[in-house]
C-alpha cells in the first residue's frame, strides 16, 4: 500500500470534527481520537459527491434545461452526437484524445444540513486515459508522485491516515504546497482525501469495480477561518471491453478567496483540467 509509510498509530493525537456552521477542521494535539460521526461523514461526502459527479443523458444535453452547460468544443461534439450520431469507435478516439468539459455553479457540499452554503462555479472534465482504474487511482494517491500530472505543485504530503471501514478504503489528511498559474502566488491547503471502490456496472468488460478519489478542504483548527475553499471529485471507471483503459470523470471546485479573484478561477479551472488529462496521458505513453 502506498500510504504504509505512515504510522497509523499517531491518529489518536488527531481528529476531525465540525464547528457549528458545519465546516469541517483538522484538530492536531488532540485526544479526543476518533469521533463516533466520523463514518457517517465519509458516507455522506461520497454519496454527495457520487451525485454531483454523476454523468448522465442529461449531461449530454446542449439546451438550457441541464445544469451542466457544455463548453468550447463540448458543445459542437455533443450536438454531433445527439443529431448524427458518432460511431462507437469515432466516439472512443474522441474521449481518448480530447477532454469534454462542463460548467455550472453549486454550493461546495457540507456534511451539516443546516449549514448555509456558498456557490462557486465548478467544472466537470471527461476522457479516457491508457491506465487501469486500480493503477490510476494508485497515482492519484501518491503524494510522492503527484508532480508528474500536477505541474503546478511544489509538493504534497500525508499528515496521517484515518480509520476505514475495510481494506479497500483509504483516508487520510494531506498537505499540499500549491502555484497559482496566471496569479503567480502559492497557497498551501489542506485536505481530506478519501477513496473506495464502486459498483459501475460489468459494461461487457468483464469487471464493474470503478474507484471514487474525493477530496474536501479542511480547516486545521476551531479558530482557524476556512481559506481557500476547495473539492474535488474523480470517478475512474473501466472503459467497456478494455479494462487497461480508465473513463475518468474529474469535478473541480474553489471557492473565492484572496489569492484567486473571481474573474480568474474560470480560466484556472480550463487550463489545469486541461493540463491534467494531458500529463496523465503523457505518462501512459512513457
Amino acid at each position: 500500500n502506498i500510504l504504509q509509510e505512515i504510522n497509523t498509530s499517531i491518529f489518536p493525537r488527531h481528529t476531525l470534527e465540525q464547528d457549528e456552521s458545519g465546516a469541517l477542521f483538522f484538530e492536531i494535539n488532540s485526544n479526543k481520537g476518533r469521533s463516533d460521526s466520523f463514518q457517517n461523514l465519509l458516507e455522506a461526502l461520497v454519496e454527495s459527491s457520487l451525485t454531483l459527479a454523476s454523468l448522465d443523458k442529461e449531461e449530454e444535453r446542449t439546451d438550457t434545461q441541464s445544469p451542466w452547460m457544455p463548453e468550447g468544443n463540448t458543445t459542437k461534439v455533443l450536438q454531433h452526437r445527439n443529431t448524427r450520431h458518432y460511431t462507437h469507435d469515432e466516439w472512443m478516439n474522441i474521449l481518448e484524445n480530447d477532454v469534454l468539459k462542463w460548467t455550472r455553479t453549486a454550493a461546495i457540499p457540507s456534511t451539516n444540513a443546516t449549514c448555509r452554503s456558498h456557490a462557486y462555479p465548478i467544472l466537470k472534465t471527461r476522457g479516457i486515459i491508457a491506465m487501469p482504474p486500480y493503477e490510476l487511482r494508485d497515482l492519484l494517491l501518491d503524494s510522492n508522485r503527484v508532480k508528474e500530472f500536477n505541474k503546478n505543485s511544489l509538493g504534497k504530503k500525508n499528515i496521517c491516515i484515518l480509520p476505514s471501514s475495510n481494506d479497500d478504503e483509504t483516508t487520510v489528511i494531506v498537505e499540499h504546497d500549491m502555484r497559482i498559474p496566471i496569479v503567480g502566488t502559492s497557497i498551501q491547503t489542506l485536505a481530506l482525501t478519501h477513496s473506495r471502490p464502486i459498483h459501475c456496472g460489468d459494461g461487457g468488460c468483464g469487471c464493474d469495480i470503478g474507484y471514487i478519489v474525493v477530496s474536501r478542504s479542511v480547516k486545521r483548527g476551531l479558530e482557524e477561518e476556512e481559506k481557500d475553499p476547495f473539492y474535488s471529485i474523480s470517478i475512474l471507471r473501466p472503459v467497456p471491453n478494455q479494462p487497461e483503459k480508465t473513463d475518468l470523470i474529474n469535478v473541480a471546485q474553489m471557492g473565492v478567496s484572496n489569492h484567486v479573484p473571481g474573474f480568474v478561477l474560470r480560466k484556472i479551472g480550463f487550463m489545469g483540467a486541461s493540463d491534467f488529462f494531458a500529463n496523465l496521458r503523457r505518462l501512459c505513453r512513457k
